[in-house]
Order: C-alpha cells, then sequence, then structure tokens
C-alpha cells in the first residue's frame, strides 16, 4: 500500500513539474510579445497622429473706391522780439484761417490742432578778428511761435479752393494732402470676400487636377492692406498772389488682401 502511494505521489509531483514549466513559457512568452509591443509604440512617443491629407492655397483678393474725404495740414509761423508778440501774431492767422474754413462748411470736429511751438531765435555773435562759429556767443534776438493744424474735407470737390483760401490767409506751411476712404473697413471685407473666392477657385482647380475632392477648411489666414495716397503741396502751390485753385484729382483708393487657406481632401 505504502509502495502504491508513493509511485503514486510521484506521478503527481512529475505532472506538476510540467504544468509548472509550461505555465513558466507561457507566461515568459507573454511578458516577452508584451515587451517588442511597448518598444515598438515607444518609437511614436512624442509624435502627432499621422494628418489628414491636405492642401493648401493662398491667392489675393482687390477691392477699389473713390476717395470721400480730403485730408491736408496748414500752420503758420511767425517771429517777434518776445513770446507774447509772436504768440498773438500766430494766433490771429490760424484763428483767421479756421474762421475761413468753418465759412466754407468745414465742420468744428474736423479741425484738429496737431501741434503748438514756440521756441527762442539765437544769433551768433562775431567777436573781432574771427568768424562767426556757432560755437561761439550767442545772443537771443526774439521767439517764433507756430502752430498747425490738420482739416478733414468731407466734399473733396473743396479741397482745391481751400487750400488756396488758406494761402491767401497767412498760411505759409501747407503739406501732407490724402484722398481716403472713411469706410475703410468695408473696403477691407470686399477685399477679403473677393480672396477667399480666388482661393476657393484656385483649390478647386487644383482638386480636378490631382483626381481629389475638397472637404472641410481645416485653417484660414489672411493679410493686408493699403495706405492712403498722399500728396505733398508746396507752398507755391497755393501761393496767395496766384487766383486760380490748384487742381487736385482724387483718383481710386485701391486695397488688397492675402488670404491662405488649408483644405481637406479626400
Amino acid at each position: 500500500m505504502s509502495l502504491f502511494s508513493s509511485a503514486e505521489g510521484k506521478k503527481w509531483q512529475a505532472l506538476l513539474c510540467k504544468a509548472g514549466f509550461a505555465l513558466l513559457v507561457v507566461g515568459t512568452l507573454f511578458l516577452l510579445v508584451l515587451t517588442i509591443n511597448q518598444i515598438r509604440s515607444g518609437q511614436y512617443i512624442g509624435k502627432a497622429e499621422d494628418t489628414q491629407n491636405t492642401i493648401t492655397v493662398s491667392s489675393s483678393g482687390e477691392a477699389a473706391a473713390i476717395p470721400d474725404s480730403a485730408r491736408f495740414g496748414v500752420g503758420v509761423t511767425n517771429q517777434a522780439e518776445t513770446v507774447g508778440d509772436a504768440q498773438k501774431q500766430s494766433t490771429e492767422e490760424i484763428n483767421e484761417i479756421i474762421s475761413y474754413l468753418k465759412d466754407q462748411g468745414v465742420a468744428d470736429e474736423d479741425i484738429k490742432t496737431t501741434s503748438y511751438d514756440i521756441n527762442p531765435q539765437y544769433e551768433y555773435m562775431e567777436n573781432e578778428g574771427i568768424p562767426r562759429r556757432p560755437s561761439g556767443e550767442r545772443q537771443l534776438i526774439g521767439y517764433e511761435a507756430s502752430q498747425r493744424v490738420q482739416v478733414t474735407v468731407t466734399d473733396i470737390s473743396q479741397a482745391g479752393d481751400l487750400l488756396s483760401g488758406v494761402g491767401e490767409r497767412g498760411a505759409d506751411d501747407m503739406s501732407g494732402l490724402s484722398f481716403v476712404v472713411e469706410d475703410r473697413e468695408a473696403l477691407q471685407q470686399k477685399a477679403e470676400v473677393a480672396a477667399i473666392e480666388n482661393t476657393r477657385k484656385k483649390a478647386q482647380r487644383l482638386a480636378d487636377a490631382l483626381g481629389v475632392s475638397l472637404q472641410r477648411v481645416v485653417s484660414y489666414d489672411q493679410s493686408g492692406g493699403y495706405t492712403p495716397k498722399h500728396r505733398q503741396l508746396e507752398t507755391d502751390d497755393v501761393a496767395a498772389d496766384d487766383p486760380a485753385s490748384p487742381d487736385m484729382p482724387a483718383g481710386e483708393s485701391r486695397i488688397q488682401q492675402q488670404v491662405e487657406i488649408t483644405y481637406e481632401i479626400q
């Protein structure tokens, strides 16, 4: 009886050893496969998922409008022995100019002071036998007062007459004439819509050539603008002794917008 039990026990012991070995092998293979998969996946760490198929197209659009207002600067400068006298002369002249502009229909809010300056004036004295030099002794000889205003004219046909009129009333500085479109935002939007349409047509032509179809818009970017045209005026353009008003053609203001659109394709 004891011999049978011993043999039976050895048989079960052998079976358990084989089962344990098989489990060890299976576990080892499982861990090996898991490790390999982790190593393989590690090469994608820090990388984004595969991006969708896209095409990026850019184009421009333009819009134009006739300017509806004009802007220019007007200034006066006077010199006198005292600050008060210099100020008085400049004030009288600029007030006469402003009064004239208002009489011609220019609104108060369209006349804006852009600068007002008072500066001492010096003369460098000449020592006996020595030529006058900027580094020599200087002597105060008076003061200079100047004032400058910016004028906006909503009726651009008046621009030439107004420039002649302010010249006749003592203005000795007239410059920076520009014709502008006041509703600039509307003009920009018009140009942007044209740019989008041009870009869409360009993208469709490209998609047709590639044999793909356009899907949704993935990204959009736009840039552009315009600088108002300026015409610098010299005082001689509107001299007081010339009764004729200068011609001031306003031309056309143009604005261009550039857009870039990325489409998903299939």
